[in-house]
């Protein structure tokens, strides 16, 4: 899970650095792993919460539109965001 949830932190750190979109389902995936790993009491991998941080942020900033055809998920992804805002602090 740890791996997974390393290579999946990196492409979308990369992605941020670079500028380049992230997608819903990049967001989507990283939510869930976060959570997966929250719910068996693992502890956060460092770049996991980085890049929940990064992703909040340029949520605060307006330009984390992620790239997407789809509606955003209003309850999942900004709900998880949120409360991963406030677990961080």
């Amino acid at each position: 899970m740890h791996r997974l949830t390393s290579a999946l932190t990196d492409r979308v750190l990369h992605a941020h650095m670079m500028g380049a979109d992230i997608t819903q389902q990049q967001i989507q995936a990283l939510a869930k792993a976060a959570a997966l790993l929250q719910e068996y009491g693992e502890p956060w991998p460092p770049m996991l919460t980085q890049a929940l941080h990064e992703l909040i942020d340029a949520d605060r900033e307006g330009d984390a539109a992620p790239a997407t055809d789809q509606p955003a998920d209003e309850g999942g992804i900004k709900g998880f965001l949120a409360r991963a805002r406030r677990r961080m602090g």
